[in-house]
């Protein structure tokens, strides 16, 4: 399955990151590095270092994902986390 994270860099995202790679799923993260770190990103992720709000990220979505099956993202930002619980990777979502 193709998977996008959102702010996979940081500290949560990253782990999500390695819960659905262990998985084996495909994982794309989307991070702008502004609290998030390079390294903390997986080495069979790919990652692509922008801001969600920029331009270039609907050509990610369009044309280097293949339309992903899941999206997340660890900052809340009125994020209802029930909502997303039954896409997560079970060791993470029995934890949330």
């Amino acid at each position: 399955m193709n998977i996008l994270v959102t702010g996979g860099a940081g500290f949560i995202g990253s782990h999500i990151v390695d819960a659905y790679i262990r998985e084996g799923h495909r994982v794309v993260v989307l991070d702008n590095l502004s609290t998030g770190k390079r390294e903390q990103v997986h080495p069979e992720a790919t990652l692509y270092e922008m801001d969600l709000m920029d331009a270039n990220v609907k050509d990610i979505f369009e044309r280097r994902i293949s339309k992903p099956s899941i999206t997340t993202r660890p900052k809340s930002q009125s994020l209802n986390l029930s909502l997303i619980r039954h896409s997560m990777p079970k060791s993470i979502s029995s934890a949330v």
